[in-house]
């Protein structure tokens, strides 16, 4: 029998998601560690952001399981997995514009201790827990100013900022540094690189020097399916990887 220490963090058995004719996702098994950075690549159509809606339970497996910390929690419904610690963000950031930035962590802070009313006995653990995820991602001096007010690169540590309030265990980031200048996409690899200490993190990224900075192992999907799977320096040797996703 194996021991609480062998057991994964998440691991899917069997994995599959079919829309109508298209197979999206085949027989994937993943095995994720805990505290590490995992990124998934491929190119686009391969499957990956299927696979994490799949693993959050935006989507339902067409068969498949999935276990959280040895649990089978494959017909869990997204919040239900968001209370476990299974936090996902989006490729593309949802906020509250009108709201200022504080206001957002605030109602995330609320989200995860279910409670619409912020009560008067809650309020200095729910501001401190909100000023502590603004300055995880550098955020503490922008906090008065309006969501939507923030520039793009903002926008998306705000997004992260708000993940980190729910007190992820598995934080799942959806190409993050999309649409970021290259000061940005730093700020955003730091910061993941400080979650990492703490947090196990699922990275889908299609810029490859930010998988290859901070991924401690990649997977590599292609046409539904893990095409391949190791640390950094082994993927990049494949010679089915250089030729399907890195063009060589």
């Amino acid at each position: 029998m194996a021991s609480v220490e062998d057991v994964p963090l998440l691991e899917t058995q069997g994995l599959s998601k079919r829309f109508a004719g298209l197979e999206a996702v085949k027989s994937v098994d993943l095995r994720l560690e805990k505290e590490t950075v995992r990124a998934i690549i491929g190119p686009n159509g391969a499957g990956k952001t299927t696979l994490v809606n799949l693993i959050s339970g935006r989507l339902k497996p067409t068969s498949g399981k999935i276990y959280y910390r040895g649990v089978d929690i494959t017909n869990l419904p997204a919040h239900k997995r968001a209370s476990m610690g299974i936090v996902y963000t989006f490729q593309i950031v949802s906020l509250f514009p009108s709201l200022t930035v504080f206001e957002n962590v605030v109602l995330a802070v609320q989200r995860r201790l279910g409670r619409g009313i912020l009560l008067r006995l809650d309020r200095d653990s729910v501001y401190r827990q909100s000023e502590k995820a603004l300055e995880l991602v550098g955020l503490e001096d922008e906090a008065e100013l309006e969501a939507g007010a923030l520039p793009y690169g903002h926008q998306r540590l705000l997004d992260i900022a708000m993940a980190l309030a729910l007190q992820p265990v598995l934080l799942i980031l959806d190409e993050p540094t999309q649409g970021l200048s290259a000061g940005e996409i730093e700020k955003i690899t730091d910061l993941v690189k400080k979650l990492s200490k703490n947090t196990t993190i699922l990275l889908i990224e299609h810029n490859i020097s930010v998988v290859m900075e901070l991924a401690h192992k990649i997977t590599v999907m292609a046409d539904g399916s893990i095409l391949a799977e190791g640390p950094p320096s082994e993927v990049e040797k494949d010679v089915r990887v250089q030729s399907i996703y890195l063009g060589v």
